[in-house]
């Protein structure tokens, strides 16, 4: 049985092409489409754009129906290669729903590219920002990247969340955010409770636009790099160290730190799921990071008495009643 060569595969798309000229677009003119058929007025769009950025600079003038597994490992060896496996994931997810909604449309061909697999993901982070070096990292900060990362660790808001804030959102008589379902990232509305400490920085944030934190030049909120460059050029300065395996701060840590200072005031992990807003619990167990003395003193619990109020109810008592309890039953 004869092979297909290269060649000869390369011919059978250009005869494809010449038949169906609609759908042999660049990847890149379908990313065009499928923007401008996003909700204009969704927070999350400048983001996904922001995301899609180096994708589209690496293979963005491949042709659809070409796309192909080594087009993306060119984009995460090179390009991509500095950013985590979880921003490439995601990157890949949204490359993905592009095709696919390009198929929907009738823009593109079903192609192995859909079949693509993600990375495997790093372990979950380890990095806590301690609650003294809050302060000190919010002063070191021009006055609106200290509103946003004093809302950040005063509510566990993720920072697109935060960002993107309009005043409407904001009710100071009960401190509270109230965010609707295109607005989070589970997709659900929440109202999120933010401390005193974030109610003080937000008053401080003049009103001049329906955002809280607008861009002069265009109106929208301030973009996600103006926040990032600010916050990790703070973290470097003020020496904050990341633990091993981490790389940098980040700031999602404060989401982090917010879980992992709840966990030690002894909330249960259910009611930090509800502060984070996580769909599934198996998520917020990751969020918490646990000290190397809090686990060494849970395991010297093991040489301590057997019997307290964590016993369960009705069970045999422990001692010289144990045999009267039992001649008592009898």
């Amino acid at each position: 049985m004869s092979l297909v060569s290269e060649a000869g595969i390369r011919a059978a798309i250009a005869q494809l092409e010449a038949m169906l000229p609609e759908r042999s677009c660049t990847f890149r003119e379908l990313w065009t489409d499928y923007v401008a058929s996003l909700p204009a007025e969704a927070g999350w769009v400048p983001d996904v754009v922001s995301l899609m950025k180096k994708p589209l600079a690496a293979f963005g003038d491949v042709k659809v129906v070409e796309l192909r597994q080594s087009n993306w490992a060119a984009y995460r060896n090179g390009l991509g290669r500095e950013l985590s496996p979880t921003t490439r994931n995601l990157a890949l997810r949204r490359t993905k729903a592009v095709v696919r909604w390009g198929v929907a449309e009738g823009r593109a061909c079903e192609t192995a590219f859909l079949k693509l697999k993600q990375e495997p993901a790093r372990g979950k982070r380890r990095t806590e920002i301690a609650e003294e070096d809050d302060a000190r990292v919010a002063d070191a900060l021009p006055l609106e990247v200290s509103v946003l990362y004093r809302v950040m660790a005063g509510s566990g808001c993720r920072i697109g969340e935060v960002r993107n804030l309009r005043w409407d959102q904001v009710d100071f008589g009960s401190n509270t955010i109230a965010l609707a379902w295109d607005e989070n990232k589970g997709r659900k509305a929440a109202v999120i409770t933010f401390t005193a400490d974030a109610a003080n920085a937000l008053k401080l944030m003049p009103r001049e636009s329906v955002y809280v934190f607008p861009s002069k030049r265009t109106g929208r909120p301030l973009g996600h790099g103006h926040f990032w460059s600010h916050l990790r050029t703070a973290f470097d300065k003020l020496g904050l160290k990341a633990a091993p395996g981490d790389g940098n701060v980040h700031p999602h840590d404060t989401r982090h730190s917010v879980a992992t200072r709840l966990g030690r005031r002894g909330v249960s992990l259910t009611d930090i799921q509800g502060v984070l807003r996580h769909a599934n619990i198996s998520q917020t167990a990751l969020y918490i990071v646990t000290r190397a003395e809090e686990i060494a003193a849970a395991a010297r619990l093991l040489e301590g008495p057997r019997h307290g109020p964590h016993r369960a109810a009705g069970s045999a008592k422990v001692g010289p009643a144990a045999p009267k309890a039992r001649a008592a039953r009898k």
